[in-house]
């Protein structure tokens, strides 16, 4: 999911962008918070920076209202991706719990909803995760189990043991948590350690390291790399990436509860429903990308 639009002005639509990629799967974004604390170095949103509130949090009830009369798809196949351009539980959401509300609203109203996030702070809500079953998909984002090599890459995100800790305690909750290991970066993310580390019913969704060169919705034009050497040593291209990345995931094979999301390419451009698919291992060669 890539978000098509930022914006400061409250005066615009809470839901900041709405795309379909079959008849039966549509993302849409409630946006709220502006800008990120975590300053992931590989984020390809441009979001790095103070965080901001863009609305009232009183208002959100309404604005949600009037917002959802406004969607064109299907709300039994609509997918609610919260804050998908910066994290839902940055540091401002302890105060203005505007994502609390969401999740709260989004609940009442029986639809189905997910959001990544960094922070354990997403334990305050175990309870109203555990609520919604199925519908509410939290997901954690976790690159490494090395503390050392995610300082450099998310200087001022929480710790990987803080975010393992989240996992287990929103799986005890019953909540329906996910791991989430995107980007998954050479050389640093370790599979197998951090299978470990979770629980074995908890999803696991894997994806490589995007470069922001196959998209057409990176904000900055100028970024068109990771600029990775200053963190690793090397700079990375995006079929370097995606050929070590297929190679991983013949190397660990299938694992019950695991996907290994497709690698990013040109098609993506001009074939949205790449995003469903998955990539099975022991059918692609690395050098097929």
């Amino acid at each position: 999911m890539k978000v098509l639009a930022r914006t400061s002005n409250t005066a615009l639509k809470l839901l900041q962008f709405q795309r379909q990629y079959s008849n039966k799967f549509w993302l849409v974004g409630p946006e709220y918070y502006d800008m990120c604390d975590f300053r992931c170095v590989y984020c390809i949103t441009e979001s790095q920076g103070k965080g901001k509130v863009l609305f009232d949090p009183n208002e959100i009830p309404t604005i949600l209202d009037q917002e959802l009369k406004l969607l064109t798809s299907p709300l039994e196949y609509t997918h609610f991706v919260l804050n998908g351009a910066s994290d839902p539980y940055l540091p401002l959401e302890e105060e203005y719990q505007i994502t609390r509300i969401l999740l709260e609203e989004l609940t009442k109203r029986g639809l189905q909803h997910t959001f990544c996030t960094k922070s354990p702070l997403v334990k305050r809500d175990a309870e109203l995760l555990a609520r919604h079953g199925k519908m509410a998909k939290p997901i954690i984002s976790i690159s490494s189990t090395n503390t050392d090599a995610l300082k450099k890459t998310e200087p001022s995100a929480p710790g990987p043991d803080e975010r393992f800790e989240a996992i287990e305690y929103l799986a005890k909750a019953g909540a329906n948590v996910c791991l989430s290991v995107s980007p998954w970066i050479p050389g640093i993310s370790d599979i197998e350690n951090m299978l470990k580390r979770i629980p074995e019913n908890v999803f696991v969704y894997i994806q490589p390291l995007d470069m922001g060169e196959a998209f057409e919705e990176t904000f900055d034009g100028r970024r068109k790399e990771f600029s990775a050497r200053s963190v690793f040593g090397k700079q990375f291209t995006t079929q370097e990436l995606n050929r070590l990345y297929v190679e991983e995931c013949n190397r660990i094979g299938k694992r019950k509860n695991m996907e290994w999301r497709f690698p990013i390419t040109q098609d993506f451009v001009n074939a949205e429903h790449l995003y469903l698919k998955q990539l099975v291992p022991g059918k692609y060669r690395p050098e097929d990308f």
